[in-house]
């Protein structure tokens, strides 16, 4: 076993090992911020050297000292320009016109390398100042941001990270590890929240302070009711699913806050990695896997919850790709409409393509089995990981199993991630010089 300050997370690749679900404790973030370098990956002590330019591409060459020559385009320099004239500082946003202001042509006319910035003058006249750290940042040929962290695809997730909630809203280091967690598995656990409503409101501040509202509200009850308006509020096995794919824009995050647990069996939430499941469909059946990607399947949800009446209806693929990369599972069997568009030959294709992907979810050896205690938190990728329940009785005289759940979106998390990581960047490079 690692050191309290590392955490570790097992993965069950096989199929043939099977694993209670444990949950592991993070008491520390050290491990994330030095064993990970989350800060960029160029040396800091760099320094440009000389300068070539590619006359014919327009492209300008700078040799650094650690033996790396960066290119960058002519007018993506000129138009990089954070001079009072081009760039308003309090806004932080680019105040040139480019196109009106600036020809697509433009060339240095010299270039002046001195202790601590890089000085262009243009065809055009105009002067720009970089600093060393600023050329630095851009001498990668991809930019790299916390939105593009990598998931850790799992096929059995054997320990499930948890994070104590106090802990995450007061230390900065703490909360950058629990966001890293997420990004990277999917489904992470808050712990030491109060067994009762509000706790969300808590959780919210990491957010920025507000929900993503929805027809159910701003947050709403997982509980069971006599005229239920979703499977939700029964007491029925559901089977993997995401939430909301009827809707434009679905929700990218989902926190369940277990305020009740059923005391017998049953009443346990699953997990499953829609993106290692795609993953898996891709390599056994290419077929499918494009079937999946290509064919639209209607969503719609009608009812009536605490907002009145409602009719939700969207259309999109089961998986959701982006230049040949899964981005989003949108799967839910309970929420597919009565209706899909597509001639006889290809429904029937889309559904041979469903049938595989629907065996893989459903799968012993895919799901990731948990019994939320009283008082935790599950903070899970709503269009990447999906969840399910297993059945449990219903006590009529009182309420046997109380969630409290809500709704964020991704960029609400992003943006306020990114000052935190700048933070802890610096503080990074400082310790280590």
């Amino acid at each position: 076993m690692l050191a309290r300050s590392v955490r570790q997370i097992k993965f069950l690749f096989s199929d043939t090992n099977r694993s209670k679900t444990k949950v592991l404790t993070v008491s520390k973030s050290k491990y994330f911020l030095t064993k990970r370098k989350f800060y960029s990956s160029f040396k800091e002590h760099a320094k440009p050297l000389n300068y070539s330019i590619d006359e014919k591409q327009n492209i300008v060459e700078i040799h650094w000292d650690d033996k790396v020559t960066s290119r960058h385009s002519s007018i993506f320099l000129r138009d990089c320009c954070l001079c009072n004239k081009c760039f308003n500082s309090d806004s932080k946003q680019r105040r040139i016109d480019t196109y009106r202001e600036i020809p697509l042509n433009i060339k240095p006319i010299s270039i002046d390398i001195t202790l601590s910035h890089v000085h262009f003058k243009w065809s055009d006249s105009h002067v720009t100042a970089f600093t060393h750290e600023f050329l630095l940042e851009r001498r990668k040929n991809e930019y790299s941001d916390i939105s593009h962290i990598k998931p850790t695809l799992w096929a059995t997730l054997s320990d499930i990270p948890r994070y104590n909630l106090d802990t995450v809203l007061l230390n900065e280091e703490t909360r950058y590890a629990w966001f890293q967690s997420l990004c990277e598995f999917g489904v992470v656990l808050f712990t030491g929240a109060k067994k009762e409503k509000g706790e969300l409101e808590r959780v919210k501040r990491i957010f920025g302070g507000y929900f993503k509202s929805t027809h159910y509200g701003h947050t709403f009850d997982v509980v069971y009711k006599p005229n239920p308006a979703s499977l939700a509020y029964t007491s029925e096995k559901i089977l993997p699913h995401v939430d909301l794919p009827h809707y434009c824009y679905p929700p990218g995050i989902q926190a369940l806050h277990c305020i009740k647990q059923y005391s017998g069996e049953g009443g346990d939430t699953t997990f499953t990695d829609g993106f290692y499941i795609a993953q898996k469909l891709k390599q056994q059946n290419p077929e499918s896997f494009l079937s999946l990607t290509k064919q639209n399947v209607t969503y719609r949800d009608i009812g009536t919850d605490i907002f009145g009446e409602f009719e939700t209806f969207y259309q999109r693929p089961v998986i959701g790709t982006e230049n040949g990369v899964v981005k989003a599972i949108d799967y839910s069997n309970w929420l597919r409409d009565y209706t899909i568009n597509g001639s006889a030959e290809e429904i029937q294709k889309y559904y041979k393509a469903y049938y595989d992907f629907t065996a893989l979810i459903c799968d012993p050896n895919h799901i990731c089995s948990y019994k939320l205690s009283e008082g935790e938190i599950v903070t899970f990728h709503n269009r990447r990981i999906l969840h399910g329940r297993s059945a449990f009785l219903v006590n009529d005289s009182n309420a046997s199993r109380v969630l409290n759940g809500c709704y964020f979106d991704w960029d609400q998390l992003f943006w306020s991630m990114r000052p935190i990581k700048r933070r802890l960047d610096r503080k990074n490079r400082i310790a280590e010089r």
